[in-house]
């Protein structure tokens, strides 16, 4: 198995971790969080990241997503997707919700960089959700990574 944890800071972008991206081994988890008072909390979680943990399971490239919203109403999103544990040739599927009830899918024969983009009828705040999965011979199989990220989408004059 795969764990994913999601967690999102007020005003923040969300962040995933995935324990594809970790070394074999004991890891600790460190979640720190502080109030505007100077307060904080701490949790540690430790947890074992073992072979049998692993499958296939492609990735998003920490720091390769990105969305242009500069031309009216339209959002450019690009990402690499990389092949994390995956032979290149495993390929993947993606899902993109793009805020607005549309959504794009498709599939690859390799890893690398996605471009796409959408064209939003009204200006808005949209939030963009984005999975990339292997492409397994049965559902037990499945892996994802995935993310969200919300955009400001204006009618530019």
């Amino acid at each position: 198995r795969v764990y994913f944890l999601f967690f999102s800071l007020a005003g923040k972008s969300p962040y995933t971790l995935s324990t594809q991206a970790l070394a074999l081994g004991n890891q600790i988890f460190v979640l720190v969080a502080e109030d505007g008072y100077g307060e904080s909390l701490m949790k540690i979680y430790p947890f074992t990241v073992s072979s049998a943990l692993r499958k296939c399971c492609p990735v998003i490239v920490h720091n390769s997503f990105g969305v242009n919203t500069t031309v009216s109403l339209t959002a450019q999103l690009s990402m690499e997707i990389g092949a994390g544990n995956c032979t290149q040739q495993d390929g993947f599927s993606y899902v993109i919700n793009w805020g607005d009830s549309a959504s794009d899918s498709g599939s690859r024969t390799h890893v690398g960089v996605l471009n796409t983009y959408r064209r939003y009828s009204y200006a808005g705040v949209y939030t963009i959700q984005v999975a990339v999965c292997n492409n397994p011979a049965n559902t037990v199989d499945l892996c994802c990574d995935s993310l969200l990220w919300p955009i400001e989408v204006a009618l530019k004059t």
